[in-house]
């Protein structure tokens, strides 16, 4: 009698853990990750160049915007705006005027790859790097037309 008593407990026991165990949710079952984003913990990881709780945002989104501020080159000193917007095709790319794009290098900073930019009927290979935090953004440029190297600044407000 004893065995069966200890045998029917063991049972039990065992039935009730895989039911406790079986009742257990996955944190993960009720979200969705957009964008190659993974699930963790009930938390999504996002892929580069996104964020947000479901990544569903584009980082360079904080980008984009029309800046108004100081121009500072070899031709002097002006006051000017100039539009940052999407770059097609390239998540990790943003555009200014559509005449440059800037490379994210994080959510903060970016590169401007060595290219060509007219500037006042000029043609420059242009390369520098920039930063933006909150609505302040600037950056540098080097530009080489050949024979000179010019540098070039902006700082500006959204």
């Amino acid at each position: 009698m004893k065995t069966i008593r200890l045998t029917l407990s063991a049972v039990l026991f065992a039935i009730s853990t895989v039911t406790f165990t079986a009742c257990e949710s996955d944190p993960c079952d009720e979200i969705s990750c957009n964008n190659n984003g993974t699930c963790i913990d009930g938390d999504c990881l996002c892929d580069d160049w996104y964020e947000g709780s479901n990544c569903n945002t584009e980082a360079r989104t904080k980008f984009y915007g029309n800046f108004v501020g100081t121009l500072s080159g070899p031709g002097g000193t002006q006051t000017g705006g100039l539009n940052l917007l999407k770059y097609s095709g390239d998540i990790q790319r943003i555009s200014m005027d559509d005449e440059l794009y800037f490379e994210l290098k994080s959510s903060t900073s970016f590169d401007v790859p060595n290219q060509p930019w007219t500037l006042d009927g000029e043609v420059y290979q242009a390369q520098g790097q920039g930063s933006i935090s909150g609505d302040q953004l600037q950056f540098s440029l080097s530009l080489n037309d050949g024979v000179n190297v010019s540098l070039l600044s902006f700082s500006g407000t959204r």
